[in-house]
């Protein structure tokens, strides 16, 4: 009888995000990546919209490096888009 290894069932599994999080359209969710030089996380980021009748969705991916400067990016230009 054939027995799965640990590496065979973590492939088997469907793969879930460290963190997810939702707010109206906009969705993010963190990754733990496993190397051979550590562990890092990534985050990707979606944003749903319709087209016509059909729902689409665009997607963004960043490294943790990116993360504070990306919400300070989009918090900058939410305040001026507010302002205007």
């Amino acid at each position: 009888m054939a027995t799965a290894t640990k590496s065979q069932n973590r492939q088997d599994e469907k793969a879930q995000p460290t963190f997810a999080c939702r707010h109206r359209r906009l969705q993010i969710a963190v990754w733990q990546n496993d190397s051979s030089n550590g562990t890092f996380f990534t985050a990707s980021m979606q944003r749903s919209y319709k087209d016509g009748e059909e729902w689409r969705r665009s997607q963004a991916t960043l490294n943790r490096d990116d993360l504070l400067v990306t919400a300070k990016l989009l918090n900058w230009a939410h305040s001026a888009v507010t302002t205007a």
